[in-house]
Protein backbone atom coordinates (compact mmCIF):
# COMPACT_ATOMS: atom_id res chain seq x y z
CA UNK A 1 0.00 0.00 0.00
CA UNK A 2 3.01 2.29 0.34
CA UNK A 3 2.93 3.63 -3.26
CA UNK A 4 -0.75 4.54 -2.89
CA UNK A 5 -0.29 6.37 0.43
CA UNK A 6 2.81 8.12 -0.94
CA UNK A 7 0.96 9.30 -4.06
CA UNK A 8 -2.04 10.54 -2.10
CA UNK A 9 0.22 12.16 0.51
CA UNK A 10 2.33 14.11 -1.99
CA UNK A 11 -0.75 15.41 -3.80
CA UNK A 12 -2.30 16.39 -0.46
CA UNK A 13 0.79 18.44 0.44
CA UNK A 14 0.24 20.63 -2.62
CA UNK A 15 -3.38 20.99 -1.52
CA UNK A 16 -2.66 21.83 2.13
CA UNK A 17 0.34 24.06 1.43
CA UNK A 18 -0.35 25.86 -1.85
CA UNK A 19 2.86 27.31 -3.29
CA UNK A 20 2.89 30.28 -5.63
CA UNK A 21 4.87 29.21 -8.69
CA UNK A 22 5.93 30.96 -11.85
CA UNK A 23 4.15 29.85 -15.02
CA UNK A 24 7.18 27.93 -16.28
CA UNK A 25 7.68 26.14 -12.97
CA UNK A 26 3.98 25.40 -12.68
CA UNK A 27 4.02 23.91 -16.18
CA UNK A 28 7.01 21.78 -15.16
CA UNK A 29 5.15 20.49 -12.07
CA UNK A 30 2.16 19.49 -14.20
CA UNK A 31 4.44 17.65 -16.63
CA UNK A 32 6.10 15.80 -13.73
CA UNK A 33 2.64 14.89 -12.44
CA UNK A 34 1.64 13.48 -15.84
CA UNK A 35 4.85 11.43 -16.05
CA UNK A 36 4.51 10.15 -12.48
CA UNK A 37 0.83 9.31 -12.95
CA UNK A 38 1.55 7.53 -16.23
CA UNK A 39 4.18 5.34 -14.57
CA UNK A 40 1.97 4.81 -11.52
CA UNK A 41 -0.92 3.56 -13.68
CA UNK A 42 1.12 1.84 -16.38
CA UNK A 43 3.69 -0.11 -14.38
CA UNK A 44 1.24 -1.83 -12.08
CA UNK A 45 1.24 -5.63 -12.09
CA UNK A 46 -1.74 -7.82 -11.27
CA UNK A 47 -3.62 -4.79 -10.01
CA UNK A 48 -7.19 -4.05 -11.02
CA UNK A 49 -10.45 -5.94 -11.10
CA UNK A 50 -10.22 -6.62 -14.84
CA UNK A 51 -6.46 -7.34 -14.92
CA UNK A 52 -6.81 -10.95 -16.10
CA UNK A 53 -9.45 -10.06 -18.70
CA UNK A 54 -7.23 -7.41 -20.30
CA UNK A 55 -4.16 -9.62 -20.05
CA UNK A 56 -5.95 -12.53 -21.73
CA UNK A 57 -7.33 -10.23 -24.44
CA UNK A 58 -3.85 -8.87 -25.19
CA UNK A 59 -2.32 -12.37 -25.36
CA UNK A 60 -5.08 -13.58 -27.66
CA UNK A 61 -4.96 -10.56 -29.97
CA UNK A 62 -1.17 -10.36 -30.20
CA UNK A 63 -1.01 -13.96 -31.44
CA UNK A 64 -3.45 -13.36 -34.32
CA UNK A 65 -3.06 -11.59 -37.69
CA UNK A 66 -4.33 -8.02 -37.45
CA UNK A 67 -7.05 -8.56 -40.06
CA UNK A 68 -8.75 -11.07 -37.73
CA UNK A 69 -8.92 -8.81 -34.68
CA UNK A 70 -12.30 -7.23 -35.39
CA UNK A 71 -13.79 -10.65 -36.09
CA UNK A 72 -13.12 -11.99 -32.60
CA UNK A 73 -12.78 -8.96 -30.37
CA UNK A 74 -15.56 -7.24 -28.45
CA UNK A 75 -13.24 -4.45 -27.37
CA UNK A 76 -13.82 -0.89 -28.49
CA UNK A 77 -11.83 0.42 -31.50
CA UNK A 78 -9.88 3.04 -29.53
CA UNK A 79 -8.56 0.46 -27.11
CA UNK A 80 -7.88 -1.93 -29.99
CA UNK A 81 -5.70 0.73 -31.62
CA UNK A 82 -3.65 1.00 -28.41
CA UNK A 83 -3.25 -2.78 -28.26
CA UNK A 84 -2.22 -2.75 -31.94
CA UNK A 85 0.48 -0.15 -31.25
CA UNK A 86 1.76 -2.03 -28.19
CA UNK A 87 1.83 -5.37 -30.00
CA UNK A 88 3.81 -3.88 -32.89
CA UNK A 89 6.58 -2.97 -30.46
CA UNK A 90 6.04 -6.14 -28.39
CA UNK A 91 5.68 -4.21 -25.13
CA UNK A 92 3.12 -6.54 -23.57
CA UNK A 93 0.24 -5.41 -21.40
CA UNK A 94 2.58 -2.97 -19.62
CA UNK A 95 2.95 -0.98 -22.84
CA UNK A 96 -0.82 -0.87 -23.24
CA UNK A 97 -1.25 0.37 -19.67
CA UNK A 98 1.45 3.01 -20.09
CA UNK A 99 -0.29 4.45 -23.15
CA UNK A 100 -3.61 4.37 -21.32
CA UNK A 101 -2.01 6.02 -18.29
CA UNK A 102 -0.56 8.81 -20.43
CA UNK A 103 -3.95 9.56 -22.01
CA UNK A 104 -5.71 9.44 -18.65
CA UNK A 105 -3.23 11.70 -16.85
CA UNK A 106 -3.04 14.21 -19.69
CA UNK A 107 -6.83 14.53 -19.72
CA UNK A 108 -7.07 14.73 -15.92
CA UNK A 109 -4.44 17.46 -15.68
CA UNK A 110 -6.10 19.38 -18.54
CA UNK A 111 -9.40 19.21 -16.66
CA UNK A 112 -7.89 20.08 -13.27
CA UNK A 113 -6.04 23.14 -14.56
CA UNK A 114 -9.36 24.69 -15.56
CA UNK A 115 -10.90 24.27 -12.10
CA UNK A 116 -10.80 26.97 -9.40
CA UNK A 117 -8.76 24.66 -7.12
CA UNK A 118 -6.76 22.30 -9.37
CA UNK A 119 -5.12 20.28 -6.59
CA UNK A 120 -8.48 19.60 -4.96
CA UNK A 121 -9.45 17.94 -8.25
CA UNK A 122 -6.25 15.88 -8.33
CA UNK A 123 -6.55 14.73 -4.70
CA UNK A 124 -10.24 13.86 -5.14
CA UNK A 125 -9.44 11.91 -8.33
CA UNK A 126 -6.71 9.67 -6.86
CA UNK A 127 -8.73 7.15 -4.80
CA UNK A 128 -11.73 6.68 -7.08
CA UNK A 129 -10.90 7.88 -10.59
CA UNK A 130 -7.22 6.89 -10.86
CA UNK A 131 -7.06 3.83 -8.61
CA UNK A 132 -10.63 2.59 -8.79
CA UNK A 133 -11.58 3.24 -12.42
CA UNK A 134 -8.43 3.85 -14.47
CA UNK A 135 -6.53 0.96 -12.89
CA UNK A 136 -9.55 -1.32 -12.58
CA UNK A 137 -11.74 -0.76 -15.62
CA UNK A 138 -9.29 0.59 -18.19
CA UNK A 139 -11.59 1.36 -21.12
CA UNK A 140 -14.16 3.08 -18.93
CA UNK A 141 -11.35 5.12 -17.37
CA UNK A 142 -10.11 6.23 -20.78
CA UNK A 143 -13.60 7.22 -21.87
CA UNK A 144 -14.26 9.12 -18.65
CA UNK A 145 -10.96 11.00 -18.85
CA UNK A 146 -11.87 12.29 -22.32
CA UNK A 147 -15.38 13.14 -21.09
CA UNK A 148 -13.75 15.33 -18.42
CA UNK A 149 -11.96 17.31 -21.12
CA UNK A 150 -15.19 17.52 -23.12
CA UNK A 151 -17.00 19.04 -20.14
CA UNK A 152 -14.58 21.97 -20.13
CA UNK A 153 -15.83 22.88 -23.62
CA UNK A 154 -19.57 22.39 -23.22
CA UNK A 155 -20.27 26.06 -22.44
CA UNK A 156 -17.91 27.40 -25.12
CA UNK A 157 -18.17 25.10 -28.12
CA UNK A 158 -20.91 22.48 -28.29
CA UNK A 159 -19.48 21.01 -31.49
CA UNK A 160 -16.07 20.43 -29.92
CA UNK A 161 -17.84 18.91 -26.91
CA UNK A 162 -19.73 16.49 -29.18
CA UNK A 163 -16.58 15.52 -31.10
CA UNK A 164 -14.78 14.74 -27.85
CA UNK A 165 -17.72 12.63 -26.65
CA UNK A 166 -17.60 10.61 -29.87
CA UNK A 167 -13.84 10.21 -29.34
CA UNK A 168 -14.51 8.97 -25.79
CA UNK A 169 -17.04 6.49 -27.19
CA UNK A 170 -14.23 4.85 -29.18
CA UNK A 171 -12.95 3.58 -25.83
CA UNK A 172 -16.32 2.81 -24.24
CA UNK A 173 -19.73 3.21 -25.85
CA UNK A 174 -21.37 4.38 -22.62
CA UNK A 175 -19.77 7.81 -23.21
CA UNK A 176 -22.46 8.48 -25.84
CA UNK A 177 -24.92 9.02 -23.00
CA UNK A 178 -23.16 12.33 -22.33
CA UNK A 179 -24.60 13.63 -25.59
CA UNK A 180 -27.79 14.10 -23.59
CA UNK A 181 -26.30 17.28 -22.13
CA UNK A 182 -26.54 18.89 -25.57
CA UNK A 183 -30.31 19.07 -24.98
CA UNK A 184 -29.72 21.77 -22.38
CA UNK A 185 -26.78 23.51 -24.03
CA UNK A 186 -27.51 23.56 -27.74
CA UNK A 187 -29.25 26.71 -29.00
CA UNK A 188 -29.55 25.30 -32.51
CA UNK A 189 -32.41 22.82 -32.78
CA UNK A 190 -31.09 21.50 -36.09
CA UNK A 191 -27.71 20.68 -34.57
CA UNK A 192 -29.47 18.90 -31.72
CA UNK A 193 -31.55 16.84 -34.17
CA UNK A 194 -28.38 15.97 -36.11
CA UNK A 195 -26.61 14.76 -32.96
CA UNK A 196 -29.57 12.66 -31.81
CA UNK A 197 -30.02 11.18 -35.31
CA UNK A 198 -26.35 10.23 -35.48
CA UNK A 199 -26.61 8.69 -32.02
CA UNK A 200 -29.64 6.60 -33.09
CA UNK A 201 -27.87 5.46 -36.26
CA UNK A 202 -24.89 4.28 -34.22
Amino acid sequence: MTPYFFTFGIASLFLINPISLSKNLERFVWIILIIYGTLFIGLRYEVGGDWLNYLNSYDKLSSLPYDQWLNISRLDPGYLAIVLLASKFDTGIIGVNLICGLITMTCLVSFAKKQPLPWVTIVAAIPFFLIGISMGTVRQGLALSIVLVALTHIDKNIIRYSVLIFLAALFHKSALLMLGLTIFKSKNIYFFILIISFFLIL
